[in-house]
């Protein structure tokens, strides 16, 4: 009984352990003018051709991940933070199944 059970969940795994990535990944990060991390930032990721965006929130570090994302391009990002100007990177193409890297420097407001 065990074997069948062990043979039956390995047969039923398999499609799952062929599958293909048919998508991009883009790491980031978001930082000030003076390289610290911005904490918090609002992220845009727009797909220009398309129309499709994704947004996230960088983390504690200024990091962000977007996932599932259209390969190809070009790609919009842009990073808003409280007390600071937008941040954009412009052009930025994707490729299949890798993950892109990108830095925003993010501006005071001037007061």
């Amino acid at each position: 009984m065990i074997r069948f059970v062990a043979a039956a969940s390995l047969i039923l795994s398999a499609p799952f352990a062929t599958a293909q990535e048919t998508t991009a990944q883009l790491n980031g990060y978001v930082v000030g003018a003076d390289g610290q991390p911005i904490a918090g930032a609002e992220v845009t990721i727009l797909h220009l051709p398309s129309g499709t965006s994704a947004g996230t929130t960088t983390s504690v570090t200024g990091q962000f991940l977007a996932t599932g994302l259209r390969i190809g391009g070009p790609y919009r990002i842009t990073a808003q933070a409280t007390g600071m100007q937008e941040a954009a990177v412009e052009d930025l193409y994707t490729r299949l199944a890798e993950r892109s890297f990108v830095t925003l420097v993010a501006q005071p407001i001037a007061q």
